[in-house]
């Protein structure tokens, strides 16, 4: 082999497409990280994977990259809705219908002690 030729390195490994593959997943499992929808104790995983493939003579070698990600999954968002009928019709609402809504109109909402409105 000749001196001068470029040894094989992370760096260079598919042209530089290993560490554009790497730089890539790692924003991915950055943000997922900084999503509040998510867990934030949870593990993330970063895999990269690169795959060698010699001929039968041994002396050339197919290389594939791979770069994958396990990211934590979103949160489940918990609610409680209402279940009635309306005209005959199966209906769920967001707010209780047996309990009364309060309704405030500009002079009757409470005040706080500073004498500011309270948003209701």
């Amino acid at each position: 082999m000749d001196q001068d030729q470029e040894e094989l390195t992370l760096t260079n490994l598919g042209n530089g497409g290993a560490v554009e593959l790497f730089e890539e997943e790692l924003g991915k499992l950055l943000e997922n990280i900084l999503d509040p929808n998510t867990d934030p104790k949870a593990k993330r995983k970063l895999s990269l994977e690169v795959t060698f493939a010699p001929n039968s003579d041994r002396n050339e070698v197919a290389i594939d990259v791979a770069c994958k990600s396990k990211l934590a999954p979103m949160v489940s968002a918990a609610a409680t809705v209402f279940v009635g009928r309306r005209h005959g019709r199966t209906i769920a609402v967001t707010h209780d219908p047996r309990q009364l809504q309060i309704q405030w109109d500009d002079e009757s909402k409470p005040r706080s002690v500073d004498g500011s409105r309270k948003e209701a």
